[in-house]
């Protein structure tokens, strides 16, 4: 990578976290949408302590941004202690793999009032996908469930 390459992450990375810690006093949050943004670990990691910060988040996006599994669970993790309405999830179009399944399970089955879920073009393959859609079960008010495989 040239130093003008690396220069430009490193200001994202920059941008992204001064985000998160803006947003992050944002108590009220009821949407966050953070789609087609390149999000560097320290931004995920961050973002994972902010969530704490918005019980009544309802809708979260946070698909193209190269989420990886080890940042997706800690993510996940934080959304099922600290978000009991969160309505929907959008985590689509990341590099997403079986490993992070039984996360995301856990955490959907804690939502009660679940309405829509989007996890296209990940790599869950069938167990990842059965976990999923497991949790789904007992879900009254879910409207849409995007293509998981």
């Amino acid at each position: 990578m040239s130093s003008s390459n690396s220069s430009l992450f490193n200001m994202k990375d920059k941008v992204g976290v001064a985000i998160i810690e803006v947003i992050k006093k944002c108590h009220r949050l009821k949407k966050l949408d953070l789609q087609q943004n390149y999000l560097a670990v320290v931004i995920i990691s961050r973002l994972s302590k902010a969530v704490s910060q918005w019980p009544g988040l309802f809708e979260f996006y946070l698909s193209h941004v190269f989420l990886v599994d080890k940042e997706c669970i800690e993510l996940v993790k934080a959304l099922e202690a600290y978000v009991p309405s969160l309505q929907v999830m959008d985590l689509s179009t990341n590099m997403l793999v079986e490993e992070t399944a039984p996360h995301l399970a856990s955490c959907v089955a804690s939502k009660h009032m679940f309405t829509k879920l989007k996890l296209t073009h990940n790599e869950f393959m069938y167990y990842g996908v059965l976990r999923i859609v497991r949790a789904l079960k007992n879900h009254i008010h879910l409207i849409e469930v995007l293509a998981i495989l």
